[in-house]
């Protein structure tokens, strides 16, 4: 299993890797990177490469593996930020799926109860293969 988490804090870092064991997922995730649209496109980029790489070297190989996701937990503070980078992600044939509603997460540390998150978002990204 191979996770790429990004933050700021160390904390974080640990309660992501923790949050990805509990529930046994193997994938990349980002928080909070969808502000600025200069670096929508090396964030699209980045996305593409570690969301293919997988899938290029089990195609040299005879091993199956599952398509790689990644999840991007942000605050959509800009529309037009946000839409910028779903037009990029779809040219980079890069699936964007908002899965806020299907995955509330748990008040597992007291901090989380006092911590207003409506305008968190959670989008499982994916690329098309087809």
């Amino acid at each position: 299993m191979q996770v790429i988490l990004t933050d700021g804090d160390m904390s974080s870092l640990e309660n992501m890797q923790r949050n990805l064991e509990l529930n046994h997922l193997t994938s990349e995730l980002g928080a909070d990177i969808i502000y600025d649209p200069k670096c929508a496109p090396h964030l699209v980029q980045v996305l593409r490469t570690l969301l293919t790489s997988n899938r290029s070297r089990a195609s040299r190989s005879t091993e199956q593996t599952e398509a790689s996701i990644a999840y991007i937990a942000s605050v959509i503070r800009n529309k037009d930020t946000f839409q910028y980078f779903l037009l990029l992600a779809e040219e980079a044939r890069l699936s964007v799926l908002d899965i806020t509603d299907d995955f509330q997460p748990l008040n597992l540390l007291p901090y989380m109860l006092s911590y207003d998150r409506t305008s968190v978002r959670l989008l499982q990204i994916s690329y098309s293969f087809s």
